[in-house]
C-alpha cells in the first residue's frame, strides 16, 4: 500500500472566502455569511452550486431570465453539496423550475458585490439555497476567495514528507481546477462533485489504497468525511461559527493548517498517534 494521503475541502480550509448572499424576496444583500448556516434554518432548505465560470458564463445573458430557463437553455449544470436529509438532484431541478422570481440578474448583483471585496475573481463561484417543499429560491450567493498564506508551504510540505494531496468540494469545477494549478496537484487528484457522501466514499476508497487517510475540513458537510478518516482535522482559520457535531466529529482541531505537517510528520513517521490525542492544537 501507498504511505499516506490527505484529503482537503476547499472553501474555508485551503481558500479564505467571502462570501455574499441576496434575499430574492426582499432584494437585500447580505455580506460575509455563512452558506451553510442557512440549511440549519429549515429542513428542506438544500444548498446547490452552480457549474458556471463566473463572470464569463453570466455575459450576455438577458438578466430578466428566470434561473429555472437559465440551466435550461444554457445547459448549466448544478451540485447539491449540503442538504438536511438526502436529495436527488432531480427533486432539486423540479423545485427550481418551479421558481418563479429569481431572475440572472440576482446572480449578476452577488457576483457583482463580491468582486468588489475580493480580487481573485478565478475563484469565484455561485449558488443558491433552494427550498425543495415550496419549490422556490430564497437566496442566491457568489463566493470569492485566495489561498491561506499557509496554504501553498503546507501543501508543498506534505508532498515532501510523502503525502498525496487531494481536493474533494462542490465548488465549480474550474474553481477547483485553478485551485489545482495553485497547489500543484493532478487534476484527477481533484473531486468537484463532492456532496458529504461522496467525501465519505472517498475516504474509503482511499483507505483502501493507502496506509493513512487524513481528512482536513470546516464545515457541516465534512462530518462523514471527518468521521471515516484515520485522522480528521477541522481548521477553523476561516473565523465562523460552527456546531458542536462538527466538533465532535473531529480528531484535532487546528488554528492555522501551518500546523499539519509538523502534526503529520509525529503521527505518521513516527508512529505515535493513538486515536486519543488532544482534541485541540493551537500552537
Amino acid at each position: 500500500m501507498k504511505g499516506f494521503a490527505v484529503v482537503f475541502d476547499c472553501a474555508g480550509t485551503l481558500l479564505e472566502k467571502y462570501r455574499v448572499a441576496k434575499d430574492v424576496d426582499q432584494g437585500m444583500l447580505l455580506h460575509q455569511i455563512v452558506s451553510l448556516s442557512f440549511i440549519g434554518t429549515r429542513l428542506d432548505y438544500v444548498l446547490a452550486v452552480f457549474q458556471l465560470d463566473v463572470p464569463k458564463d453570466l455575459e450576455g445573458v438577458p438578466t430578466d431570465l428566470s434561473i429555472a430557463d437559465f440551466l435550461d437553455i444554457y445547459n448549466v449544470d448544478l451540485v447539491v453539496v449540503c442538504a438536511n436529509v438526502p436529495v436527488a438532484k432531480t427533486t432539486v431541478l423540479r423545485a427550481v423550475a418551479r421558481d418563479a422570481k429569481s431572475r440572472v440578474k440576482d446572480l449578476v448583483d452577488v457576483v457583482d458585490e463580491v468582486r468588489k471585496s475580493c480580487s481573485a475573481s478565478y475563484f469565484t463561484g455561485t449558488a443558491a439555497i433552494v427550498d425543495i417543499e415550496q419549490g422556490n429560491i430564497p437566496y442566491v450567493l457568489a463566493t470569492c476567495g485566495e489561498l491561506f498564506e499557509s496554504a501553498r508551504p503546507v501543501i508543498d510540505e506534505l508532498k515532501r514528507i510523502g503525502g498525496d494531496i487531494y481536493v474533494a468540494s462542490g465548488d465549480a469545477k474550474n474553481t477547483l481546477y485553478a485551485l489545482a494549478d495553485r497547489i500543484g496537484i493532478p487534476y484527477e487528484n481533484v473531486r468537484d462533485i463532492a456532496t458529504p457522501g461522496a467525501k465519505e466514499q472517498l475516504v474509503h476508497e482511499l483507505k483502501e489504497e493507502y496506509r493513512y487517510v487524513v481528512m482536513v475540513g470546516d464545515g457541516i458537510n465534512d462530518i462523514p468525511a471527518l468521521r471515516a478518516a484515520d485522522l480528521g482535522v477541522l481548521t477553523i482559520q476561516q473565523k465562523e461559527e460552527r456546531p458542536a457535531t462538527l466538533y465532535e466529529a473531529a480528531d484535532l482541531v487546528i488554528k492555522d493548517i501551518a500546523l499539519l505537517p509538523g502534526i503529520l510528520k509525529n503521527i505518521i513517521t513516527n508512529n505515535s498517534y493513538n486515536g486519543t490525542g488532544s482534541k485541540e492544537a493551537t500552537r
